[in-house]
Parts: C-alpha cells; structure tokens; sequence
C-alpha cells in the first residue's frame, strides 16, 4: 500500500509518494503533513480527512458571513485548527464594540458547527481587556516574514490574542514543509518575543 510504503521511510521518494497518495486520495499535501489524514489512512480508527483543507481565512468568512458582519466591525481574538470527537475543525473568536462570538467551524465543509454571541457589561470593553494592536493579519505576516515565507506559504494553525503579564500578545502557530513554527508576537509594536521551529517527523 502507497501510504504504508510512505511511513516505512521510502528515503528519497518519500516526497514523490506523498505527492502521489495525495493526488490520489484528493487532498493537500499541507493537509497530510499536518496530519490530517491519520497514520492509517481512511478505513481505520484514526481521524481521516475527506476533503480539501478550507483555511483560516474561509473559516473567518464562515463566521462573519453566519453573524452577519464585516471582517472592519471586529476584532479576532481567537483562529486555531483543532479537532473535535475525530473532526478537524477551527475555533475562531471574535469581538464588536459590544458582543463576544465564538465559532467552532467545520475544517472540511466550512459549515457552521457551533456558535455563541455574548454581550459585553457595560463597563467590559473590549479595549480594556486586550488591545488589538497591530491586527492578527500582521502578526501572521511578521511570524511568517521570519521564517523566511510568506503569509500565503504558510498554513496557520493558531492566530490567538492573549494578555500575558499585563501585555497583549499574539500566538501563531503555522507550518510549512513540515516544520511547525510556534510565534509570540507583542500586539501594540509588532515585535517578536520569542519564537521556535522545530521538524515534525
């Protein structure tokens, strides 16, 4: 079988059986190295994946598009690939000046798989909590930028706006040609406050 040939090691056509497995069964390649199709294919207890990978930016579509609003009406705070009882899927977090959503959106599909919208206290703004900053598109832009890659190169796993010790900052998480990328970016100037890369086997 190609895909027992591919984790046997085959060494130097390791990549061309990839491509092969990939075409065949309609998937990504991205979408293999992360591990999305499972160490045992389709037809075992692993979590397998069915389709083409949606990204993080149709994920954030998906969710907008379910509330009603523009991607200039919010603030995201949250966009991670996750899985949910063996389904890939994105939790992707957002804020108005006056409610809180969260999403949890089909990975494969793009539908809608779980939603909540939450209004703010009167004296919860969002600007008082966490401070938006720079945006999470130029933070992905910054961490990929120092990878050498560029933002379409990369395929995110995690863009989340946190406050760590009284700091805004933003975590990405991003892989490409299977080395995963892990980034603190600070969210008022843009700066890297740490950063790892490490080759996922």
């Amino acid at each position: 079988m190609l895909l027992d040939q591919i984790f046997r090691g085959a060494s130097l056509s390791g990549g061309k059986l990839i491509a092969q497995f990939c075409q065949r069964e309609g998937v990504t390649e991205e979408a293999f190295r992360f591990g999305l199709i499972g160490l045992y294919g389709r037809n075992r207890e692993a979590p397998c994946w069915d389709g083409a990978v949606e990204t993080i930016d149709a994920a954030k579509a998906a969710a907008l598009a379910d509330a009603g609003l523009a991607e200039s009406d919010v603030t995201f705070t949250k966009e991670k690939l996750d899985w949910d009882e063996g389904i890939a899927v994105y939790d992707i977090e957002f804020l108005t000046a006056d409610t809180e959503y969260d999403y949890e959106i089909d990975a494969a599909t793009g539908a809608v798989l779980d939603k909540s919208a939450e209004l703010l206290r009167p004296n919860e703004s969002p600007g008082q909590a966490i401070d938006a900053g720079i945006g999470v598109e130029s933070a992905k832009e910054i961490a990929a930028a120092h990878a050498g890659l560029s933002k379409e190169e990369a395929f995110f796993t995690k863009a989340e706006l946190e406050l760590e010790h009284g700091r805004s900052e933003y975590e990405i998480e991003f892989y490409h040609d299977r080395i995963e990328y892990e980034y603190t970016i600070d969210a008022a100037t843009g700066a890297i406050l740490e950063y790892k890369s490490e080759y996922d086997h």
